[in-house]
């Protein structure tokens, strides 16, 4: 049984990282500079190295921003959903109630 838990334990604690960024903080910012890239060489006639040169700048500040901490994701994620709010929950008199 310990050594089941302290797998789950060690799972949960590092998460998977891409060249030391986040999995998904790292596909996220690659897709976003991708996406810029091709409308900066469809509007613009942009180089794509530029691209490519802000993507390993912003990947580089990422990376020590993470080292600091590990979870950004999982707090982003979070955040973004406890921002909605409950339709499960009335105002009651006193506090208020679940209804499931």
């Amino acid at each position: 049984m310990n050594g089941i838990r302290a797998q789950v334990l060690t799972a949960v604690a590092y998460q998977p990282t891409m060249l030391f960024v986040p999995t998904q903080l790292g596909a996220i910012m690659a897709a976003l500079h991708v996406i810029l890239m091709m409308m900066g060489l469809l509007l613009f006639k942009l180089t794509p190295f530029i691209w490519l040169f802000s993507l390993g700048g912003f990947w580089i500040l990422t990376a020590i921003y993470t080292a600091k901490d590990p979870h950004l994701a999982t707090v982003m994620v979070a955040v973004g959903q406890s921002k909605h709010r409950s339709r499960n929950i009335i105002r009651m008199s006193e506090g208020v109630k679940y209804v499931p």
